[in-house]
């Protein structure tokens, strides 16, 4: 099973070096992203909702730095960057699930039934 852009990003946001094909994966993981966030932003767009469009908005800015940042890689403090980047994409789509009343994991708000 293929890994999301997202989720590749994440598994990788710990380690203390990239190596050049992780740096690879990452620039295609942010350009899909912010590709992505794109299409979703015109396509299911809100225009009453600012909050909504805000946090698209956002990610998708973020996940572009994500991108570039990946291009830049021999910059000093690019994988800290990098590691930024992938908490700032996290926090964005934490805050716009919560504003969407969207639970990504799903078993964990189970309602208990009265008996």
């Amino acid at each position: 099973m293929r890994k999301s852009n997202v989720k590749l990003v994440e598994e990788m946001s710990g380690y203390y070096k990239y190596k050049k094909k992780q740096w690879k994966k990452i620039l295609k993981a942010g350009e899909n992203i912010a590709k992505i966030t794109e299409k979703v932003r015109i396509k299911y767009a809100k225009p009453e909702d600012s909050r909504y469009e805000e946090q698209m908005k956002i990610m998708q800015v973020e996940a572009e730095k994500m991108a570039e940042i990946a291009k830049d890689k021999d910059k000093v403090g690019a994988l800290e960057d990098q590691q930024w980047q992938v908490r700032r994409l996290r926090q964005t789509c934490a805050i716009c699930h919560k504003h969407l009343k969207i639970h990504i994991y799903p078993n964990l708000y189970k309602k208990k039934n009265g008996g």
